[in-house]
């Protein structure tokens, strides 16, 4: 059992040395270490991205967005470390606390053992005393034996004598009863011995049987001093483990919400994307247009963006001092919605001679997108969107004169032309109608080619 303690103790010291140095490992840093310099790294890179999706750089925001992913699997590698390294440490933990109660058990047993050590002896000392009392009767006795006789004289034996009267003659020799008796003594003394012996012979085996049994168990009390220490060392190491393997779970949960947190900013930049490519104004050119003219324009955009817009505001960039007149509720344009707008524009000279006009429509508002706006609760502030255009639309350019040509620009009609000019020369007489045919169709000819200059123009 004590063996058993002992290989066990070593175990549990191997185990708790391996949580905290792999065998052959070479030294580098704590999984803690690891974890909060991955969890550094995935805090840079999301403000990286963030800077990105506000700079419109996408592929800055992918690429920083796949740093954070791999600090997020490298975390979850570490916590699963992390969680083996606990899961060791108490299993080693476990062994520990079952290897001082068995140490417990065997310090239990030896006191029993010796207890029953210290009966044996006490036995095996009251044979030796019992047999050494033996021995001094025994020798007590054949000292006595040794001088008393073994015979006595018996009494004179007298009878009557006529000469003499009486003739005693001398008794006869008999056994001593007293000798005999220390003999019998004796001889008790020594059976006495024989069984005392065998008692002793007995008590000498289980005291040394006794004390077998107990010295197995000798070292116990150093093993139960070794095996709580081990215990006390390993559990240490468990809940140093347990701490880790906290921290390191705490680091993973805040990456991995930093992960779904770039995987909005990897949507929101598609969406972003999607719809600065596909939103763009619808223009409604007027008819026609000449210098004077106040023409109604018409423009409208559809929101495809997949949520709506908040704030949206929109203003006639150019010409300037214009306004828009938007259906726009509240500032909000839901998605898919379309928002209809129209401006009223007073056609100028300058834009007849330029030949056409270039209005430039803006519209801004945010969508609800971006850091700081969880695509699961989307909230009216986010990203701030801009769909600017410019249209054009024709002007009739101004009649303009050849100074190089005699060309009448009257545009009064022909026919009171002609009345006036026969006003004027009806005081010439009848010679005078052919000069007056001649310069009526000289007038005629002046205004067709005034006519034909404008349709040209």
């Amino acid at each position: 059992m004590l063996a058993r303690i002992t290989s066990a103790v070593a175990a549990s010291l191997v185990a708790a040395t391996l949580v905290a140095t792999p065998a052959g490992a070479v030294p580098r840093p704590s999984l803690l270490d690891e974890a909060q310099a991955l969890a550094a790294e995935a805090r840079t890179a999301v403000d990286a991205v963030n800077a990105a999706y506000v700079a419109r750089d996408v592929d800055v925001l992918l690429a920083r967005a796949a740093e954070v992913d791999a600090a997020d699997a490298a975390l979850e590698d570490l916590l699963a470390q992390a969680q083996a390294a606990v899961a060791d440490a108490d299993a080693a933990a476990d062994n520990a606390r079952d290897v001082v109660e068995a140490a417990e058990v065997d310090v239990d047993q030896y006191a029993l053992l010796d207890a029953e050590v210290v009966a044996a002896q006490t036995e095996y000392d009251d044979a030796v005393a019992a047999l050494a009392a033996i021995d001094v009767t025994i020798a007590s006795l054949g000292a006595q034996l040794a001088a008393t006789p073994a015979t006595i004289a018996g009494p004179p034996m007298c009878f009557p004598d006529a000469v003499v009267g009486t003739i005693c003659l001398p008794g006869m020799s008999m056994p001593n009863p007293t000798y005999t008796s220390l003999q019998i003594q004796v001889g008790t003394a020594q059976a006495n011995r024989v069984s005392a012996q065998a008692t002793l012979t007995t008590a000498s085996d289980t005291l040394g049987d006794a004390i077998a049994a107990r010295d197995v168990y000798a070292g116990a009390a150093d093993a139960l001093a070794v095996a709580i220490v081990t215990r006390d060392s390993v559990v240490i190491v468990a809940a140093a483990a347990a701490d880790e393997r906290d921290e390191i779970t705490n680091l993973h949960h805040e990456v991995h919400w930093l992960a779904g947190e770039v995987a909005d900013r990897r949507l929101d930049a598609a969406d972003l994307v999607a719809f600065e490519e596909s939103a763009g104004w619808t223009f409604g050119e007027p008819s026609e247009a000449s210098a004077g003219d106040t023409v109604r324009l018409e423009f409208s955009l559809v929101n495809t963006a997949a949520f709506q817009l908040f704030d949206a505001t929109v203003a006639v960039v150019e010409p300037a001092g214009l306004d828009a007149t938007c259906d726009i509720t509240d500032g909000t344009i839901a998605a898919g919605e379309a928002v209809s707008c129209t401006v009223d524009y007073t056609v100028t000279s300058a834009d007849a001679a330029r030949g056409s006009v270039d209005i430039t429509v803006e519209l801004t508002g945010f969508l609800p997108i971006g850091p700081g706006n969880p695509r699961a609760a989307a909230v009216a502030n986010g990203t701030e969107v801009t769909v600017a255009q410019t249209f054009s639309f024709d002007v009739a350019a101004a009649a303009v004169v050849d100074e190089e040509e005699d060309v009448v620009t009257d545009t009064a009609p022909v026919r009171d032309r002609d009345a006036t000019v026969a006003d004027e020369l009806s005081d010439t007489g009848a010679e005078s109608l052919p000069l007056l045919v001649v310069s009526a169709s000289l007038i005629a000819a002046g205004a067709l080619l005034v006519s034909r200059r404008r349709a040209r123009a």
